[in-house]
């Protein structure tokens, strides 16, 4: 029914779909990573065929990305900008 061929390269996009949003969860360390990591992935995707897990992988590859970086932006702006409390003892 259908051909192996077909049915090889859409399994090989799937997985390098899978392993690029692995990699991105796991290694989302700079934007030249990220960037790598989405090259890489582009280049497996194109490669195998499964241009439709490319598609579907990129857009959770962005979500992510700037998923981790409101995080940061909310993290680095809660602990440097707010208040600093220090106590002192009597005498120092």
């Amino acid at each position: 029914m259908f051909n192996r061929t077909l049915i090889w390269a859409y399994t090989v996009g799937l997985l390098s779909g899978v392993l690029g949003t692995y990699l991105t969860y796991t290694l989302l360390v700079s934007a030249a990573q990220v960037k790598a990591l989405f090259l890489f992935y582009l280049i497996l995707s194109i490669c195998s065929g499964g241009i439709l897990f490319f598609l579907l992988g990129g857009i959770f590859v962005f979500k992510v990305t700037d998923f981790y970086q409101e995080t940061k932006i909310k993290e680095s702006s809660g602990t440097s900008e707010g208040p600093v409390k220090r106590t002192c003892k009597q005498g120092d």
